[in-house]
């Protein structure tokens, strides 16, 4: 065997050693950003992170593996041992076809995004109203109107999800905190949480939109934001998440 061929071999060998590596990374990555979207928990930007490496990885491993193959067929004229290879574009192009519709759709996570930080500037915006009324929060029948009144920042567009920009609000108020004093809320409390009510709408759950595929974003007191899937979505309405009382003896 001459140095040529030796070198081929090797570099067959390394070809098809990295591409059975990133077919491993591949299903690995798929796995974690399955996980991610059955959670629901899981913060939306590493959801996206994780779609974006498993495709990534997976168009790797789709090139690793057929340069490996090429390597085998201008070595030895076959394809003889090259399972790992074969196995390799195989995974890499199944995993690459599933996650084809998530990536096509991948606008949903910018907008997913992009309510979690309307609803966190909101909250921001309830604090500072809090802050100049003595601690209270705004009254939950025409919480929209007294924000607008106590912030020069804000217009009607603050209001509305990027996914359902009509004019009006997209968001409504929980109605047991209406002019509460702030302080006495606990952190575990829903303050706002997406519905299609419109302006100045006000309810604790039964007013949830779900326009996000099934998921539906809420805001806490403590400024955090989560989206509920459908699998956890039904949680949103425990008295837990709603009640004052509750929420403070579950927090103790």
């Amino acid at each position: 065997m001459n140095a040529e061929r030796i070198q081929s071999v090797v570099k067959r060998s390394r070809l098809t050693m990295l591409s059975g590596t990133l077919a491993l990374v591949t299903v690995a990555a798929f796995a974690f950003f399955s996980y991610c979207v059955r959670n629901g928990n899981i913060p939306r930007h590493v959801e996206l992170t994780s779609l974006i490496v498993a495709s990534a990885s997976s168009i790797v491993t789709i090139i690793a593996g057929i340069a490996a193959l090429l390597v085998a067929l201008l070595v030895s004229r076959q394809l003889k041992g090259c399972n790992i290879a074969i196995a390799s574009v195989v995974v890499g192009s199944v995993v690459l076809i599933v996650l084809v519709p998530d990536l096509i759709h991948a606008k949903r996570f910018n907008d997913i995004d992009r309510c979690m930080h309307r609803l966190q500037n909101l909250g921001k915006e309830i604090t500072e109203y809090a802050k100049s009324h003595d601690g209270h929060l705004p009254a939950a029948d025409n919480w929209c109107d007294l924000l607008m009144d106590n912030s020069k920042g804000l217009s009607r567009d603050s209001f509305s999800c990027p996914a359902y920009e009509n004019g009006t609000c997209s968001y409504s108020f929980n109605t047991n905190l209406g002019g509460v004093r702030l302080a006495d809320v606990s952190p575990h409390i829903v303050l706002l949480y997406e519905s299609d009510s419109g302006w100045n709408s006000a309810g604790k759950g039964e007013l949830q939109s779900t326009r996000h595929e099934g998921g539906c974003n809420a805001l806490f007191i403590d400024g955090s934001v989560r989206l509920f899937h459908k699998s956890i979505l039904d949680s949103l309405k425990d008295s837990y998440y709603w009640e004052i009382e509750d929420a403070n003896e579950k927090s103790q």
